[in-house]
């Protein structure tokens, strides 16, 4: 199967491709520059690869939480691409991701803890299947104390990985990092891990009219000028 995948959701921008068994993929840390280069990195991953879009069976894009903007540009480029190109589409969990890449021997279970501001973090607790990462929980967003009551009840002291943000960010969560030392401070998921998500669920694709994004929660993370305490201009 050809796979390409693409990730805005956070402040990096990535992109990879899987052509049959070789799997292509870059990464670019640019804040508020994802729509000026996403299409660009896509081109040039597929010409890496020696595939052309026509030869595509799949896009797949991290689906949130992430930020709103973020979030939106990746599955209206998903959304664009598959329509071009008749196939269909597949939303990925940012979150899933970022546990995915974690995977690996003696790993058995994954807490994800990542900044959401607004003194609140996403997270997620997911579980080594053969391989992948499947959540034990359901996607949150909340105040980190929620989320470390949570990871008591899953945390484990042998096999157990941490990773994002949110364990360094606030107090709450920073005797998980401080207990293991199994703790990975990545806060951006990566298009590469996705590979692996959409070749799991493949079977879950939709036409690109259906692809929906996921904010887990309906307030941006920016302050009105309102509460800002400035008047406005």
């Amino acid at each position: 199967m050809n796979i390409l995948a693409l990730d805005t959701a956070t402040d990096a921008c990535s992109v990879a491709v899987m052509k049959g068994q070789n799997r292509f993929s870059r990464r670019s840390v640019v804040p508020q520059a994802h729509t000026k280069i996403i299409l660009d990195l896509c081109d040039e991953l597929l010409a890496e690869s020696g595939l052309s879009r026509q030869e595509l069976d799949l896009i797949v894009c991290g689906r949130g939480p992430g930020s709103f903007t973020g979030v939106r540009i990746g599955v209206a480029v998903a959304q664009g691409l598959a329509f071009g190109l008749g196939i269909k589409a597949l939303g990925v969990s940012d979150l899933q991701a970022l546990a995915q890449s974690t995977v690996r021997e003696g790993v058995r279970r994954i807490l994800v803890a990542n900044d959401a501001r607004m003194s609140e973090v996403y997270f997620c607790v997911y579980e080594n299947c053969d391989g992948i990462a499947r959540p034990l929980t359901q996607e949150q967003v909340a105040p980190p104390q929620q989320a470390a009551d949570l990871f008591r009840q899953y945390y484990e002291d042998q096999g157990t990985v941490l990773i994002g943000s949110g364990f360094a960010s606030y107090e709450p969560l920073k005797e998980f990092s401080s207990a293991t030392g199994e703790y990975e401070a990545e806060q951006y998921p990566d298009a590469l891990y996705m590979l692996d998500l959409a070749l799991d669920s493949a079977e879950l694709a939709v036409e690109p009219e259906q692809l929906l994004p996921v904010y887990l929660r309906d307030q941006v993370t920016w302050k009105k000028v309102s509460e800002q305490g400035k008047a406005p201009k």
